[in-house]
């Protein structure tokens, strides 16, 4: 086997022989043929494990035994102990979830403060077969299939060569000493059922089965990299990072044979899963603005892109309270005077700024009232011989972003729109020949 796992740490370019590794043992079989491989092959290593103290003396007895193997190897250890069923109730996760969270956190942070160069793990082949199972079970995309990845970043698993039965023999043949952990027998965990339930009954199809799927991984790995590579040559003209948004150009999807599978690519780093790609791409013929969520964006369909934002950015904004606006009151983003026409005479005035309102004051009903346009909003667009319009066909007509939709305002005099803030002016308080007292304001 020490060939074999030579051969593989070299054909998989794991990390080099000067670097320094990590090794996570449990006191399990796997872990411990792990840490005797890395002996064996004279590779710079230490130690850690992770003490959850779940199984009372158990618990104590693997860590012991741990130690112990430190010390036979002259290696450094490392010790962590945990309290699960706190951190289980403090963050309303399963006590399976909350051990891999602590323990790999914590061996991040053991790496990076000791200068490890690599974190290893004694994953096997029958531990990838199980992942790509449960995959399955759960719905998986492309990324799914390839399992347990030999590398990912500071994570290294030099024994995905190996099958959980040549791990065994290997053991037996050297010797080694290892326990057992009675919750690996209890099928209450998904893992486990997959391992006692399922498993065997795909082996008695194909007695190779591990070996048999570590080849359709290696396979479809392949072929996932290549995809990505794709993704990524779209990416570099259809995404277009804006400040608070992203911007996908369909167009350049559309070009595509499997437009679905890109933009899932695309959108599930924002949480979008690949059912919501179906329907977002349903909607790329519509003429109509729509709205896509997932638990952190907000997707948004418009004319020629789709554009994202984050929720919170969007959830802020809808929940603004009103404003209340007096004349010479300070408002963020806003500056508002008001002026004699003596002061200001209408005929130095230059109407037609979309970010300057010019409003009779004496037609104004204080305090006015800055807010979001809602719903049903109407006005009177100065310059339509006072045509009432909804806000809502206005900015339509305008074709102005549905993702910014929102950021809109209204300026009312009791209850009336004055301004549609940085589009038009409501015809019914325009200035006049007749106007002695003048109201401004503007858009910094």
């Amino acid at each position: 086997m020490l060939n074999q796992f030579l051969t593989y740490i070299n054909a998989r370019q794991l990390f080099k022989p000067h670097e320094r590794v990590l090794l996570a043992v449990s006191g399990g079989v796997d872990s411990v043929v792990l840490a005797n491989l890395f002996f064996e092959a004279k590779f710079p290593f230490s130690i850690a494990h992770c003490n959850f103290k779940l199984r009372a003396e158990a618990s104590e007895s693997d860590a012991e035994l741990v130690r112990n193997l430190a010390l036979q190897y002259h290696v450094e250890f490392f010790e962590r102990s945990f309290d699960v069923p706190a951190y289980c109730q403090q963050n309303g996760v399963s006590v399976q979830m909350a051990a891999r969270k602590l323990r790999y956190e914590w061996f991040e942070e053991t790496r990076a403060t000791h200068g490890f160069d690599y974190i290893a793990t004694a994953h096997h082949q029958n531990d990838n077969a199980e992942t790509l199972l449960l995959n399955l079970a759960r719905g998986t995309g492309i990324a799914g299939f390839h399992a347990i990845l030999p590398k990912k970043n500071n994570l290294i698993r030099p024994l995905l060569f190996a099958t959980k039965a040549s791990i065994g023999a290997y053991a037996h043949a050297e010797k080694l000493v290892w326990r057992e952990d009675a919750s690996n027998k209890s099928i209450k965990y998904q893992r486990n059922f997959i391992r006692h339930r399922v498993t065997p009954l795909l082996k008695e199809l194909n007695p190779q089965f591990e070996t048999s799927v570590a080849s359709t991984i290696e396979q479809l790995s392949a072929v996932e990299r290549m995809f990505n590579q794709k993704v990524a040559e779209i990416c570099k003209e259809a995404v277009v990072e804006r400040e608070h948004s992203t911007e996908i150009l369909f167009q350049a999807l559309r070009l595509q044979p499997e437009p679905v599978i890109v933009l899932f690519a695309i959108l599930k780093s924002y949480g979008f899963d690949y059912q919501w790609s179906k329907k977002v791409w349903a909607s790329v013929d519509s003429n109509l603005s729509k709205r896509f969520m997932s638990e952190s964006h907000v997707l948004f369909k418009e004319r020629a892109s789709f554009v994202i934002r984050e929720r919170s950015l969007v959830d802020a904004n809808i929940s603004d309270e009103p404003t209340l606006v007096w004349p010479h009151s300070k408002i963020e983003g806003l500056t508002v005077n008001s002026f004699t026409t003596d002061e200001l005479p209408i005929g130095q005035i230059k109407f037609g700024d979309k970010n300057e309102l010019f409003a009779d004051l004496d037609l104004l009903e204080f305090p006015l009232v800055l807010r979001k346009w809602e719903a049903g909003d109407w006005f009177c667009p100065f310059g339509m011989s006072g045509k009432r319009k909804k806000v809502s066909d206005f900015l339509i007509d305008c074709k102005y972003p549905v993702s910014q939709k929102n950021e809109v305002r209204v300026l009312l005099s009791n209850n009336v729109v004055v301004w549609l803030v940085g589009f038009r002016a409501d015809e019914r308080f325009k200035v006049s020949s007749e106007t002695c007292n003048l109201f401004k304001v503007s858009i910094l």
